[in-house]
């Protein structure tokens, strides 16, 4: 330790005009005992946007799937060669919804819809639609887009869907989030009706988000005279895939270009919206399970009545065949 007429001794060389004086206090009442103290600057929390700036969100972003996944155990890690997937579900839900971000800026967006529904899964909404949906979120990609631009067809973010769907399978829905506008652009499968149930998902979400449910139809980021894509909804065709079944989605563009984040404010903005596509997709599974039922359960009295119509109509041609034998029978013996 220095003593305190040394320890101004050797400031005064540094012949510094302005100084001050700190007390630094040691107890040493308690011999070879060590305190330790674990600080945080603040509170560990799966939720980042509580503490972090939005650019620097993507960066925190690992560490609290973690804490999720194995502290709070409402996730789970799925595994994959490229991509870190968690999922969030409810027992054995028969339908996939696969939730994710290709751009920097939407990062945010999936992240802290993932740690929503993972924390609050079991209130009276979400839980009804985790009963027909595991979710699938991948809230970042390895190497993000970090610029911004619009989007002429799906070659920004296919690849990323097929490699998903060759490790994982097929899913009934895939909501994809980026910037470049605040427009949304519907892809469908094969099939008309596909095409048909993935535009009426497209027109709820357009009308429950506060900004893309305009009157015009020309979204509020561009000048229509200079882009090639100023409508707000319009349809995009999946790229031919002779091996791989892609399933109908929709790309969803939240921001123009010239925005600098959010705030925080992205799943916020979006959130009535996500929420009401994912009740749609949910209510009409409810309805085909229902008819399903009941046709599982008229069917074996459709098959019964069928049999007993079978055996009268058997009955009625034997007793007729009777009939007509004893008619000629009486006829014959008449006539003798």
């Amino acid at each position: 330790m220095i003593i305190q007429s040394v320890f101004s001794a050797e400031v005064d060389r540094f012949t510094v005009k302005r100084t001050y004086d700190l007390p630094i206090l040691r107890d040493f009442s308690s011999k070879g005992r060590i305190d330790r103290v674990s600080e945080f600057s603040v509170i560990p929390s799966a939720f980042p946007t509580e503490h972090f700036f939005p650019k620097d969100i993507v960066f925190a972003t690992g560490n609290g799937l973690t804490i999720l996944e194995d502290k709070l155990k409402c996730a789970e890690k799925v595994p994959h060669s490229v991509y870190r997937l968690s999922r969030v579900k409810r027992g054995n839900a028969p339908k996939r919804a696969l939730i994710l971000s290709i751009s920097e800026k939407t990062n945010t967006l999936v992240y802290e819809m993932l740690a929503e529904w993972c924390q609050e899964g079991n209130s009276r909404e979400k839980a009804t639609i985790l009963e027909n949906f595991s979710i699938y979120f991948l809230p970042s990609l390895p190497k993000p887009i970090s610029l911004c631009y619009d989007y002429r067809g799906t070659e920004g973010f296919q690849e990323v869907i097929e490699k998903i769907v060759e490790e994982i399978g097929e899913f009934d829905l895939v909501l994809i989030f980026s910037t470049g506008g605040i427009k949304i652009r519907y892809i469908s499968a094969a099939s008309e009706n596909a095409s048909k149930d993935i535009e009426k998902l497209a027109k709820i979400y357009m009308n429950h988000h506060g900004e893309m449910g305009n009157e015009t139809g020309i979204e509020m980021c561009t000048n229509p005279k200079h882009a090639f894509s100023p409508e707000v909804l319009k349809e995009f065709k999946w790229k031919e895939n002779e091996n791989l079944h892609l399933s109908s989605s929709l790309l969803i563009q939240i921001s123009c270009c010239y925005e600098d984040g959010f705030g925080g404010k992205g799943y916020q903005e979006n959130r009535e919206a996500i929420q009401a596509v994912l009740r749609e997709m949910s209510k009409s599974l409810q309805l085909t399970s229902v008819g399903v039922l009941e046709l599982n359960f008229r069917l074996p009295f459709l098959i019964f009545a069928i049999i007993l119509l079978f055996i009268a109509l058997c009955f009625c041609r034997f007793s007729l065949s009777s009939d007509r034998r004893d008619f000629r029978y009486t006829k014959n013996r008449f006539l003798l």
